[in-house]
């Protein structure tokens, strides 16, 4: 199995990378960069990997041609901008770039908009898990 995880940066993305290295089963797995002085060393030594650049916002730039699945991380913007127009943007590259590419499986994890407790698609209606769980130092 080809596994391609986009953008390959993020923590998430990662530890996700590294557990399919780890995997018995031995996938490939390809990790998009927008620049690929962030692959790791250990990633870029493993036979299993390859690293191409590519940029979640441009779709322009995103092929996942040979993908039999694609991880989809929505990651966090640390600049001023509206998160939510951000990640349907992502989320339609994305989107597009599978669909041409006839990849079969997607997951898209996003936690935009997490910090708010309205006002982003997809909110859940329940209290934090701090509340939820009891918890009232912050600490889940």
């Amino acid at each position: 199995m080809h596994i391609t995880v986009v953008p390959a940066s993020t923590r998430t993305a990662q530890a996700t990378i590294e557990l399919l290295l780890a995997d018995k089963a031995a996938p490939t797995v390809t990790g998009v960069y927008r620049s690929l002085s962030k692959v790791p060393a250990n990633f870029s030594a493993h036979p299993n990997f390859k690293a191409v650049q590519g940029d979640i916002l441009d779709g322009a730039s995103l092929d996942f041609s040979g993908s039999d699945a694609l991880l989809a991380i929505t990651p966090p913007q640390y600049i001023e901008s509206d998160i939510v127009a951000d990640a349907r943007k992502m989320a339609e590259n994305t989107k597009a770039a599978a669909q041409k590419a006839g990849v079969r499986r997607l997951v898209l994890l996003s936690s935009s908009g997490a910090e708010f407790d309205k006002g982003t698609v997809g909110c859940d209606p329940t209290p934090p898990l701090d509340r939820r769980y009891g918890h009232t130092d912050g600490n889940v």
